[in-house]
């Protein structure tokens, strides 16, 4: 899967602003520190798939659309996301992506540059694995700390999300905008 420079870099910025108003980068963390979140998140897209959690987006479109009911305490749009949506395989691979985006961010600020991106497409992600052997790729042999390691771990992500037919530009854009309506350190987690 193709996603172009300008876009990626577009969501690395966005994405570690919010994190820092939301508290993450208040301290100083190891690389090893953001690779272990990275490592978190695609342990919650594998239990996903265990329980065969897909984002239901017809329904969620459907209501998230609807006028917000009079007694509903909650912001109608974050609620709708969090019904048919959050916790999904969806959801945890556009986890996948932010957190690495983050890091990114976190330890190579401006330097980091995504223009030779695409030019891993299809190397890595194995199409005759299962979902927890490419999960078990993911992490053995393509996760790492340099930009190089960052941006093969990002298209890794883009073509497995393009194999399961994961429309990923949309599910970043969805949890870039659910995180903005969290809660500072996402109600008092420590990391």
């Amino acid at each position: 899967m193709y996603i172009d420079q300008k876009q990626i870099e577009e969501w690395m910025h966005h994405i570690h602003k919010v994190a820092t108003i939301h508290g993450w980068h208040e301290e100083k963390h190891s690389p090893e520190h953001w690779l272990g979140l990275v490592m978190t998140e695609v342990a919650e897209a594998v239990e996903a798939d265990r329980k065969g959690k897909r984002a239901n987006m017809p329904m969620f479109e459907k209501e998230s659309q609807t006028p917000q009911p009079i007694n509903r305490k909650k912001d109608h749009w974050k609620f709708c996301f969090e019904l048919f949506v959050k916790n999904s395989i969806e959801d945890e691979f556009a986890d996948v992506i932010i957190r690495l985006l983050d890091m990114a961010y976190e330890l190579y600020g401006e330097s980091m540059n995504f223009g030779s991106l695409n030019c891993f497409g299809g190397v890595y992600f194995k199409r005759d694995q299962s979902f927890i052997e490419n999960a078990w790729i993911l992490i053995r042999h393509q996760l790492g700390q340099s930009p190089y390691d960052i941006k093969k771990s990002i298209q890794f992500m883009l073509d497995w999300s393009d194999y399961l037919k994961i429309d990923i530009y949309k599910h970043i854009e969805l949890k870039m905008k659910y995180n903005e309506l969290r809660e500072y350190k996402h109600g008092n987690k420590k990391y």
